[in-house]
């Protein structure tokens, strides 16, 4: 009976994974951003594992960011992964998009100047006013008719 209540205990907890190559167990609940603020620098991903390969080695097919609020399920296994990390691999996500789609990557890139540009003469144009003194309307006045 000892070993079955060992087995259940070991599925009862959440391992996190720290970057020096050790494993925390948590036998609660506990939120991910409660070990993002006790790790600071770090974000808290989950591990989907596809299964054992032959060698007898876990293969990890990815990981998923989990947000602040996003509690830590018992009998998961999660990594501490860098903010560097992050970054990296949301840059070569990027990359990849654009080189899969070339053509639209181009046009999105436009897309994006053209409303980087629209949006730098707005910020022209309230400068401008700003420097002109009070506000005044757009529109023009309209006389009123006497009927």
């Amino acid at each position: 009976m000892g070993n079955c209540q060992a087995a259940e205990a070991v599925a009862a907890a959440a391992v996190v994974q720290r970057p020096n190559g050790k494993s925390e167990r948590l036998y609660g609940t506990v939120k991910a951003g409660e070990l993002m603020t006790s790790h600071p620098g770090f974000h808290v991903a989950l591990i989907i594992s596809s299964g054992v390969s032959n060698g007898g080695s876990l293969r990890v097919t990815r990981i998923k960011l989990l947000r602040p609020c996003d509690h830590l399920l018992l009998g998961h296994v999660y990594r501490l992964v860098s903010s560097q990390e992050v970054m990296k691999g949301l840059w070569a996500k990027k990359c990849a998009r654009m080189k899969l789609y070339g053509e639209f990557a181009v046009e999105e890139k436009n897309a994006l100047r053209s409303d980087q540009s629209d949006s730098a003469n707005d910020n022209l144009k309230r400068r401008h006013e700003k420097q002109r003194g009070a506000w005044q309307p757009s529109l023009q006045s309209i006389s009123e008719s006497a009927s």
